[in-house]
């Protein structure tokens, strides 16, 4: 992720358009390709480690574009932890009310439903907005300041509740070790997977100039899914290699067909 953050200025540049950017020195199938391989490679992970999470990182990008940021860099670390954010703050609702109600539900299932209403209601917004772009990014310093600072708050209170609170008896306790280290990387676990997500959608968009680009939407998620499947089945090892595999070819194939027709 740290070699992706220095990688975001090639993105802003092929939002030129592929022959401006090859006039400007930009090498677009390396760059392109580069992006494929680490986009096919983040969904794996999270497939493999946490199963298909849908409309994250879809949503995650669409609320990003809402703040109209100039630098990308910035664009891009605020949609990396609102990615989070979303994933963690889901998931901790649901332990809540399975500890306090007994309801048990899948935490991939609550964020579809809810990321379906919600993703309709942002593309009827953005399609509905008329105002005049340089009025917001006179505002973007600020927006931009707030929405850090608001992301981190939120983001340290999560991991301390998470961390120290008992929703059983609504109270802090003491908890042991072994259970502090358990919590400490399901955490981790949720932090990377939320991130890695929400620059999945990011990245997606900028490559195929589709707002509503997503792994979902282009079925990223089942060619990974599919590649586990096929290892599994035949008991093949290295699952996530087939993975990474079947969500590259599934890529590979939607941009074929982007770029063709």
């Amino acid at each position: 992720m740290v070699s992706l953050y220095f990688f975001i200025p090639h993105l802003k540049i092929l939002n030129l358009g592929d022959e401006l950017a090859s006039s400007a020195g930009q090498n677009i199938f390396y760059v392109k390709f580069f992006a494929l391989c680490l986009s096919a490679y983040f969904i794996t992970l999270v497939v493999s480690f946490i199963g298909v999470i849908s409309f994250l990182g879809l949503f995650a990008s669409v609320c990003v574009g809402f703040f109209k940021i100039k630098n990308i860099r910035k664009e891009f670390a605020i949609c990396g932890f609102l990615g989070f954010f979303l994933l963690f703050g889901v998931d901790l609702f649901l332990q809540i009310l399975q500890i306090l109600k007994g309801i048990d539900l899948p935490t991939g299932g609550v964020l579809a439903l809810i990321g379906s209403p919600l993703f309709i209601f942002a593309v009827l917004k953005i399609l509905k907005e008329t105002f005049n772009n340089d009025d917001i990014y006179m505002s973007c310093y600020f927006k931009e300041k707030y929405i850090i600072a608001g992301l981190i708050l939120l983001v340290l209170m999560l991991f301390f509740l998470n961390l120290y609170f008992d929703f059983s008896t609504l109270g802090f306790k003491n908890i042991s070790d072994e259970i502090l280290v358990l919590r400490l990387n399901r955490l981790c676990i949720l932090f990377l997977c939320g991130i890695l997500l929400a620059l999945v959608g990011f990245i997606l968009q900028r490559l195929s100039f589709n707002s509503i680009a997503s792994p979902e939407m282009l079925g990223i998620n089942s060619g990974a899914s599919l590649g586990v499947l096929f290892a599994l089945y035949f008991s093949l090892g290295y699952i996530q290699i087939f993975a990474i595999m079947g969500a590259l070819l599934v890529l590979c194939f939607m941009f074929y067909v982007f770029f063709k027709y």
